[in-house]
């Protein structure tokens, strides 16, 4: 450019360009066109376009301007190809963190489990929500709505499937519902529960049901704990873990109220075990059967009344459940075998029977009984004899020409003598 009076024309300073003849000051040069620089004095042309990674605003001087006021280094969340007079945004869905970006490229996804809404980002925006997952490139929270038996917290990237014991029967869930008692989930990713099938049990929250234990059963679906298995019923024994019903009957010899194990449970615990002394179990027994009154037992294991004891002759056996005979039968009575009664027969005048008598013995000679239910005789009175068996003495006195002492056995035992 020439002012009035210029020699020697002046050149356009840095950051202009003179493109045409007769410019009479500076203030005629041109801003160096944004997009472009100019960094030599007297430029004809802009010197060239603004380096990729940069913007220069009209006016720039350098290709690679570090003031703001001619332009600078491209931001974060923008970028910037060679000869741009403003950064470029990084589209929706991308970020930049780093200054200098020459290209789109340099934009990068946004990443997994997060989302970049809006342009110009330099960070991603946020944590995807949970019960949704963003994979590259999410533009919002809720990219992917998460499917029946999977789970997303916060910040997820993809789907996780529920693990075993859990199960998500809706979509968009944070998190899995343990499996209902009485159901399972024995996979993962389940949407859905199975029933507890019989035999087992399920608490909240299983992947493989429980078996019931050996001593119970269950013939029903849906069990959820420990206490739906059934005992074993009465007389009846469960001898393995899951049994849907019992296996058969308490073996002779052996009761099983509840509960039991084996069919000879040798063990007693209350609920099962050998049949007691006393009584007698048949085939599946739940509770021993006392041998009857006239019958004991001092046996255990017994397996049908036939084993019972009888009472023995002489003894008696008043109650049920006897080890052993009640007492010996009552003098002046007999007993015979099977006696419930110590009274059971009374014994007859001219018999007499002790304590513990089977059967009835006669008075001896000598001796008589007038009355019955004795247990002994009485010897017969002097001036009178007493045969074998008498029930009296007042017929048979003493013959003329004999004396009886007491306990005279015969007329003729003692004859009169002469002095």
């Amino acid at each position: 450019y020439c002012p009035t009076g210029t020699a020697i024309p002046i050149g356009c300073p840095k950051g202009t360009f003179g493109g045409s003849t007769g410019l009479g000051s500076m203030a005629a040069c041109t801003n160096c066109t944004r997009g472009s620089f100019c960094d030599l004095v007297g430029a004809v042309t802009p010197s060239g376009k603004c380096d990729a990674g940069f913007y220069c605003i009209s006016g720039s001087n350098s290709s690679q301007p570090q003031s703001g006021s001619m332009g600078g280094i491209c931001p974060t969340g923008g970028f910037c190809p060679a000869g741009s007079w403003a950064p470029h945004s990084c589209p929706f869905g991308t970020f930049n963190d780093r200054p200098g970006a020459k290209s789109q490229f340099d934009c990068k996804d946004c990443l997994g489990g997060q989302y970049c809404q809006g342009s110009a980002l330099p960070y991603p925006t946020g944590p995807c929500a949970a019960g949704y997952y963003c994979d590259k490139g999410a533009v919002d929270p809720y990219q992917h709505i998460t499917p029946k038996g999977y789970y997303t917290p916060f910040n997820s990237s993809a789907p996780i499937p529920c693990l075993a014991g859990f199960y998500n029967d809706e979509p968009g869930q944070g998190d899995c519902k343990p499996c209902e008692a009485g159901f399972y989930c024995p996979d993962k990713g389940m949407y859905y529960n199975l029933p507890c099938p019989p035999g087992k049990y399920c608490p909240r929250g299983s992947y493989d049901p429980v078996l019931c234990p050996s001593g119970t059963y269950s013939n029903q679906y849906y069990n959820k704990a420990l206490n739906d298995c059934m005992p074993c019923l009465p007389g009846r024994y469960c001898p393995s873990n899951g049994l849907l019903a019992p296996a058969g009957y308490c073996a002779p010899g052996f009761f099983c109220k509840s509960g039991a194990i084996l069919s000879d449970p040798g063990v007693f615990n209350g609920t099962f075990g050998p049949c007691p002394a006393g009584y007698y179990c048949p085939l599946g027994t739940h509770s021993p059967i006392p041998c009857p009154a006239g019958t004991y037992s001092s046996s255990i294991l017994l397996g049908d009344e036939s084993e019972c004891t009888l009472c023995p002759a002489g003894s008696y056996c008043a109650s049920d459940a006897l080890l052993s005979p009640t007492g010996l039968c009552f003098a002046g009575y007999t007993c015979s075998s099977g006696s419930k009664v110590p009274d059971q027969t009374v014994c007859n005048p001219g018999e007499y029977c002790p304590a513990g008598s089977a059967f009835a013995l006669s008075c001896t000679a000598g001796t008589y009984n007038s009355e019955s239910a004795q247990g002994s005789c009485m010897s017969c009175p002097a001036g009178y004899y007493c045969t074998s068996g008498s029930s009296t003495f007042t017929d048979k006195p003493c013959l003329p020409g004999y004396y009886c002492p007491s306990g005279t056995t015969t007329a003729l035992q003692f004859p009169c003598t002469l002095r």
